[in-house]
């Protein structure tokens, strides 16, 4: 499976966390234009190969490359941290050869996405506007846990406090799947 790393600044440990795996990872500067990572996505799309992207700043499991590789869907990936929560997106995603002819489309379909006041092919709305426009054709991400280390300073680790009585809900915990979480209280 081609493993593709784009970044504008890559973090340490990134590409180590994936050879660590088995991966050969295949880093891809994308730092030069805001519209860069946009091109850079649509190509592996338009190639037609099946592809998992880990961006610059998610530190993968050793086994994670694996996991998304023997999964039978077509979309799927690991969630990761996002600041208000923890979901998956473009950081750690795997599209499937055959996924990839199902939705040629989607570059097309993003093009015609009303204007939301960004440049159309800006690299920080790739995540949501491909999600919408595959969702919006029936798409459904498979979403694998326990969620991925993500280094974006700018965006601390979600908290979640259960809904029965108001604690905080252990980091760990918040990790480890989806809402909702058990109450140990």
């Amino acid at each position: 499976m081609k493993v593709v790393v784009p970044y504008a600044t890559l973090s340490p440990g990134v590409l180590e966390a994936l050879r660590e795996g088995g991966s050969v990872p295949e880093p891809v500067y994308v730092g030069d234009t805001p519209t860069s990572y946009h091109g850079l996505v649509e190509r592996l799309w338009q190639h037609g190969e099946t592809f998992l992207l880990v961006e610059q700043d998610v530190i993968v499991r050793a086994d994670t490359a694996g996991v998304l590789e023997a999964c039978p869907d077509g979309w799927c990936g690991f969630a990761y941290s996002i600041g208000s929560h923890y979901g998956a997106y473009l950081g750690c995603t795997r599209f499937r050869a055959e996924f990839l002819a199902d939705h040629a489309g989607a570059f097309a379909a993003i093009a015609q996405l009303r204007d939301d006041g960004t440049p159309r092919r800006y690299w920080g709305r790739l995540d949501t506007r491909l999600k919408q426009v595959l969702e919006t054709q029936g798409a459904v991400m498979h979403v694998h846990w326990p969620a991925l280390e993500h280094l974006n300073l700018d965006k601390p680790e979600p908290i979640y406090n259960c809904a029965s009585c108001g604690r905080a809900i252990p980091g760990e915990v918040a990790r480890s799947g989806p809402p909702p979480y058990p109450c140990d209280h």
